[in-house]
C-alpha cells in the first residue's frame, strides 16, 4: 500500500494497493487495460491518522459524485484511488522561544484493524510541494516521512504498520517584533529615562510623576495585547512574555 499526502490547507491522499479478486484477463474481456469501479463496491484499507482531532473530506460524497473520482483498477489487481481532505491533528508545541520558535507536527498514519501481516505502509520517497501555498505566519522547513511500526492497544495489541510524516515550520516573526517586541523595548526604555528626568523649577517631581504615570498605563495595555497574541501554555514561558 502506497499512500502520498501532500501537505497544505487541502490535502489530496492518494492510495495504491493490489487486490487479486479484482484481476482479469484482458485477452478475455476485449483487451480492456484498465477500469473505473466506484469505491463503495470495492474493499477499502481502513487507514486513519491515529492522532487525528477533526477531518472534513470536503463533503466528500457530493464532491466525488461531482468529479466522478472512482478507483483506477488495472488487470493485475493494482487499485489507485485518491480523495481530497482536511485534517486537524493534535501537536504538542513549544513556545519556549516564542516568536522565534520552530514547530514539528506529525500525522501518524495507520490501519485500524489490520496488523503488519496484512497491511504494509510504504511511503512515496518524493515529496511533492507543486500546489504548496506559503502561509502569512509559518514557513514550510521540511516534510520527512518514516516507516515504522506501531503497538495498537484497540484491538489485541496488535502490530500495525505505520507511516509518520513530520513537518517542520518556523513562524514568521515580523509582526510580533513590530506590534510587541518593539513597543516593549520603547517602554522600557522611557521608563529608564524617566528615572533622570529633572525636576520642575519649583522644585515638584511633576514631570517624573506624569512619565511613570503614563509608562505604567502603556504597559498595563501592552500586557494585554500580549497576553493574547502569546499562545498559552503551563509547560513553558515564552521568551517574550518572560
Amino acid at each position: 500500500l502506497v499512500i502520498i499526502v501532500s501537505f497544505g490547507r487541502y490535502v489530496s491522499s492518494f492510495q495504491k494497493w493490489t487486490d487479486p479478486s479484482l484481476s482479469w484477463d484482458p485477452a478475455l474481456f476485449g483487451n480492456i487495460s484498465k477500469t473505473w469501479i466506484p469505491l463503495s463496491k470495492i474493499w477499502v484499507p481502513d487507514i486513519i491518522i491515529f492522532n487525528m482531532v477533526r477531518a472534513s473530506r470536503l463533503q466528500r460524497e457530493d464532491l466525488l459524485s461531482a468529479v466522478r473520482a472512482p478507483a483506477l483498477i488495472y488487470p493485475n489487481g493494482t487499485v489507485e484511488a485518491s480523495h481530497p481532505a482536511v485534517y486537524t491533528v493534535s501537536c504538542e508545541i513549544n513556545i519556549k522561544r516564542f516568536p522565534l520558535d520552530d514547530q514539528r507536527c506529525a500525522l501518524e498514519i495507520a490501519s485500524w484493524t489490520y496488523g503488519k501481516e496484512k497491511i504494509r505502509l510504504h511511503a512515496h520517497t518524493e515529496h511533492s510541494l507543486e500546489h504548496y501555498t506559503d502561509n502569512e505566519e509559518w514557513r514550510l522547513l521540511k516534510v520527512s516521512v518514516v516507516e515504522d511500526e506501531y503497538e495498537h492497544e484497540g484491538i489485541n495489541l496488535l502490530q500495525v504498520s505505520e507511516l509518520r510524516y513530520d513537518v517542520s515550520v518556523k513562524r514568521r516573526p515580523l509582526f510580533y517584533m513590530v506590534t510587541l517586541t518593539f513597543p516593549s523595548y520603547v517602554m522600557c526604555a522611557i521608563s529608564v529615562v524617566g528615572l533622570f528626568a529633572r525636576f520642575s523649577t519649583t522644585g515638584e517631581r511633576e514631570e517624573r510623576f506624569t512619565l511613570g504615570v503614563t509608562a505604567i498605563l502603556t504597559m498595563a495595555v501592552l500586557s494585554l495585547v500580549v497576553s493574547e497574541k502569546v499562545p498559552h501554555s503551563s509547560t513553558h514561558v515564552p521568551l517574550l512574555g518572560g
